[in-house]
């Protein structure tokens, strides 16, 4: 059974709720206009990222998405026939005046409503989407989302994602690749790549510093539940051989364990290493930065190892 026939049965969710999960159709522009509708602001200001009331035209063209090809969405309906959940994961392109040229990258939404919530049906659409996205062509997906958003990040968090784009301390954009393991860097990146090993949602002062500098960053915030680092697990990762310098921490156990196969990998890179207080850094080719130093201090042990943002 392909992932578009079994969107399409019964789902029993905890504490006994029943919902099918299906792909929407045009005769559910009304239903998608009321669901939004009734949403909180708060849960609108997290789905669009501003307060934002869904207009007739809009939720016609949101629930015919599939049939025009822009995408893959399923919404999750109770025994009315009421939507109480809504995902998707739209092309590069739509809505008309996006200039992302690049389709096989999606843009991915989930929004469930609120008594429907605790019950592990965000996470269950967010798996059938990401199987579903290479069906039309989707192979990286994008999540925006306000780094505040506890929902959504727990929601990631059982997928292997990087943190590719921030704005200032707000905005964060989470790419996952729909093959399960963490997403090569953009296509057309120019400026040096950095991959950050650890880090939070609200990023860090070495992060801004590199991103103010003309940096590319990525931020791999470690494995996903019950699942193991790419890395650790395979010796491989996209972000890492795609990298022009690497930065890791010695915070935990595994972190020092990252630092170590990297190191192991042998001189194909810039190798950097932000110690805890705590744990020193390995013994290694990795050249110790201060978690506290200066921007300055922090382009010129990348200029060293001669890293170095284009003019």
């Amino acid at each position: 059974m392909d992932a578009a026939e079994s969107a399409a049965q019964p789902v029993v969710l905890s504490s006994d709720y029943l919902v099918t999960i299906r792909s929407p159709t045009a005769a559910d522009a009304n239903a998608l206009m009321e669901f939004y509708a009734a949403l909180s602001v708060e849960a609108r200001r997290q789905r669009f990222l501003h307060v934002h009331r869904v207009r007739a035209d809009e939720a016609v063209r949101m629930a015919g998405i599939e049939e025009r090809g822009d995408g893959v969405a399923l919404v999750a309906v109770d025994d009315d026939n009421s939507i109480v959940a809504d995902a998707r994961c739209v092309r590069g392109g739509d809505p008309p005046g996006d200039t992302r040229l690049d389709h096989s990258v999606g843009d991915l939404a989930v929004v469930v409503r609120d008594d429907y919530q605790a019950l592990r049906l965000g996470h269950l659409l967010i798996g059938r989407l990401v199987a579903a996205a290479p069906r039309v062509g989707i192979t990286t997906i994008v999540a925006e989302l306000f780094s505040g958003n506890v929902a959504m990040r727990r929601l990631l968090s059982h997928h292997h994602f990087a943190i590719m784009e921030r704005d200032g301390l707000s905005l964060v954009e989470a790419w996952l690749s729909a093959d399960g393991s963490l997403p090569a860097w953009p296509a057309g990146t120019t400026h040096p790549r950095v991959l950050i090993e650890g880090g939070s949602w609200y990023g860090s002062l070495q992060e801004r510093n590199l991103r103010d500098a003309g940096f590319s960053v990525a931020v791999c915030p470690g494995p996903p539940h019950r699942k193991s680092c790419d890395l650790l697990a395979t010796g491989r990762c996209r972000l890492a051989e795609g990298a022009d310098a690497i930065i890791c921490s010695t915070a935990n156990e595994e972190s020092c364990q990252v630092l170590a196969t990297h190191e192991a990998a042998g001189p194909a890179r810039p190798l950097f290493v932000t110690a805890g207080p705590e744990l020193p850094p390995t013994s290694g080719r990795a050249r110790p930065l201060s978690s506290t130093g200066s921007r300055t201090d922090l382009l010129e042990a990348l200029r060293a190892e001669g890293v170095q943002p284009r003019a």
